[in-house]
């Protein structure tokens, strides 16, 4: 019987690496199904080489394989989720490390999680000079992978506080863009999704039981093309046999579906390959395109997101919505949302014309007053 791996924080080295596993997975992984397609690359980079005894125990113990198909040729790779019974272990292990030279702090892991982002992403989101990988119409940059409950804190810390999404952004495109094409027929189901999709949203969390989260990774996973049967994305990701056939039978599910089906068939007729990616990825970088120049022109810094954007300064969305109107035919809306960190703000995201010179502000870090 293999003698089991002991990990020894007293040493540095591995001190050092265990918290930077431990800061990606709490920053970056999430343990719900159907989990994320993550390559060995990739996590050997956060890691260490997990063919060796210290990296593959941290992979045992802080991640979980939920799919084990992978295709290098198509791009595709195993797909894993955290492992929070494992998280919460090492972070006792991490914690009771520390307290033999100091105590730990009540951010100890955030600490983590920032120093992590710092090494990897902070002179470029500083700098604001961001290093994206375009691929498909799409910029990819590894920050990007933040979860939520985390982003906007780290933005804010980096000078972005404004915070820009395109409402509902695919089912809005792909139905504008099919009534650009010359769809006449009513989709009346996706038009309600795309006017009422928080509401719509909460009442099938209420009336399914499922956490508000799930259902919109399910409208999601729909609207860019998910099959609903087992042992696929959506199936897993409802993780409960009972509910995931009402919701398949549901009308307002089926009614969506059809009307998506009907947005594409006007939309692409020939059935040509890469539709999503040659019909939304460009519209949504199009637009995307339009905000980083005014941006640009304005001097202000951004961070791009693939269908939002967030900002030093507010911006004029006004200003940006009809330029995305003139020049591609799309009347869109964008949301926003302020950092919490903002203390106060004199202007606000709608009358900051794009002849004006944006004002500065005043927000707390750290305790003390900075001018932003």
């Amino acid at each position: 019987m293999a003698k089991q791996y002991e990990l020894n924080l007293t040493d540095p080295r591995v001190y050092k690496r265990t918290k930077r596993a431990y800061g990606f997975t709490r920053a970056c992984v999430t343990s719900a199904l159907p989990g994320k397609e993550y390559s060995k690359k990739w996590i050997d980079k956060h890691f260490g080489d997990t063919s060796k005894s210290l990296g593959k125990h941290l992979k045992s113990l802080l991640l979980v394989e939920v799919d084990s198909f992978y295709n290098p040729e198509l791009g595709k790779t195993k797909k894993w989720r955290a492992n929070d019974r494992g998280m919460s272990t090492l972070l006792f292990q991490l914690k009771r490390a520390e307290n033999a030279l100091q105590e730990p702090s009540d951010t100890f892991e955030r600490d983590i999680i920032e120093e992590l982002i710092e090494e990897n992403y902070g002179d470029d989101l500083r700098s604001g000079d961001i290093q994206y990988k375009d691929r498909s119409y799409r910029l990819f940059h590894g920050f990007q992978n933040t979860k939520r409950e985390f982003k906007e804190q780290l933005l804010a810390k980096y000078g972005y506080y404004h915070h820009y999404d395109i409402e509902c952004a695919a089912p809005t495109i792909i139905m504008q863009q099919a009534q650009l094409a010359g769809m006449t027929d009513p989709v009346l189901t996706l038009l309600d999704y795309t006017q009422n999709k928080n509401t719509i949203r909460q009442t099938f969390a209420n009336e399914f039981d499922l956490p508000l989260d799930v259902i919109k990774k399910m409208f999601v996973a729909i609207t860019n093309g998910a099959n609903l049967h087992k042992q696929r994305s959506v199936y897993k990701l409802i993780n409960d046999d009972k509910k995931f056939l009402q919701l398949r039978a549901d009308r307002f599910i089926k009614e969506y579906i059809r009307d998506l089906k009907m947005c594409w068939k006007q939309i692409n007729p020939n059935k040509e390959q890469k539709q999503w990616t040659n019909t939304y990825y460009r519209l949504e970088r199009e637009c995307l395109e339009i905000a980083k120049t005014y941006c640009k022109q304005h001097n202000i810094k951004y961070y791009l997101e693939h269908d939002g954007f967030s900002t030093s300064d507010p911006v004029s969305t006004t200003f940006i919505e009809r330029r995305i109107l003139r020049e591609t035919n799309l009347k869109l809306k964008f949301s926003y949302k302020r950092s919490a960190l903002l203390v106060s703000i004199s202007d606000t995201p709608y009358n900051n014309s794009p002849e004006r010179k944006p004002q500065r502000n005043t927000i707390t870090l750290n305790g003390s007053k900075q001018i932003i």
